[in-house]
């Protein structure tokens, strides 16, 4: 779940600006993109121990679905 998230918004900055970001910088660009916040904030609790994730698997991979799908369409437009 976290990946297609990381690589959409990596992604979409490398086509946009012809330069790779990190992984940290990616979810700032999440963002950017309209990513649901509870869905950025909870990658980031879980990927950097900054709080309690807040969201059951089944809910984040629903919103990252779902995100994930709608991005790819306005990266590559």
């Amino acid at each position: 779940m976290d990946l297609g998230m990381v690589t959409v918004a990596r992604a979409t900055v490398t086509l946009q600006d012809g330069r790779l970001i990190s992984k940290r910088e990616a979810l700032e660009v999440l963002h950017e993109l309209g990513a649901p916040a509870v869905l950025i904030a909870d990658i980031r609790a879980r990927r950097y121990g900054t709080e309690q994730p807040v969201l059951s698997r089944y809910r984040r991979g629903r919103l990252a679905r779902a995100f994930v799908r709608s991005a790819i369409g306005r990266a590559l437009a």
